[in-house]
């Protein structure tokens, strides 16, 4: 047995590490479950899917790149992101930077940002949840990261529990922008899920009012319209 496969033996005795999506038993340097892997693979979608379903509002940002639709073990790992779990963050990281090199003009980013969640959140987190995920894509692409441009009015309401679209413009409201200098930046928004586009609408209208030239997107996982049409329904995912 080799040194590193001794250490990673100790490590999984001691520190054992459990898949964000099934919650099985994985070994420590890994991120998911092989059988979670191959699943996800059905779930994967593009940006041009969810297109399909927002035919009714401009979209203020250049292109965004996706990789999961949101439903089964993909939601499940986005939730486990969530509840303070970082594991599958760092999956969709290594997903989407490999679609962001084949889709995005990555030499004409200046830097990575993300959507923020209020501070009593972060706190009850532990961690905020787009950031992390924004910090593994920004280092994989080799791209700086800058926060603090954005922030995020607390409120007891959460997005699932917003049932119709418009209901959902308004709650986006709670998005301030903040004295930063953007002018002439083009930035490259991360966030974990695309529903209905209204908070990603906000995010971008406003680095725009900063002076951002283009914004870019990045998320985990898109409601695609099906699921959308659930949401009035009665849906609190």
């Amino acid at each position: 047995m080799s040194r590193s496969a001794w250490i990673d033996g100790i490590l999984d005795f001691c520190y054992p590490n459990r898949c964000d999506c099934c919650g099985s038993l994985i070994p420590y340097r890994a991120v998911i479950c092989e059988e979670c892997r191959v699943q996800l693979e059905k779930l994967t979608i593009s940006y041009t899917d969810w297109c399909r379903s927002e035919t009714t509002q401009p979209i203020p940002w250049r292109h965004l790149i996706t990789v999961y639709a949101y439903q089964a073990l993909a939601r499940e790992g986005i939730l486990a992101m969530k509840e303070g779990h970082r594991q599958f963050a760092v999956h969709l990281a290594q997903k989407l930077s490999l679609i962001a090199v084949k889709e995005l003009p990555l030499s004409q980013i200046d830097f990575v940002t993300w959507v923020p969640i209020a501070k009593r959140r972060r706190a009850e987190q532990g961690y905020g949840h787009s950031e992390y995920l924004a910090k593994q894509l920004a280092a994989r692409l080799y791209l700086p990261v800058k926060g603090g441009l954005l922030v995020q009015e607390h409120t007891q309401q959460r997005q699932h529990h917003n049932k119709t679209a418009k209901e959902r413009e308004a709650f986006a409201q709670r998005f301030h922008k903040t004295n930063a200098d953007l002018t002439g930046k083009t930035i490259l928004l991360c966030d974990d899920v695309l529903t209905t586009g209204h908070t990603l609408r906000r995010c971008v209208s406003l680095l725009q009012e900063m002076g951002a030239d283009t914004v870019y997107g990045a998320v985990g996982a898109c409601r695609l319209i099906e699921q959308q049409v659930s949401i009035s329904k009665g849906d609190t995912a």
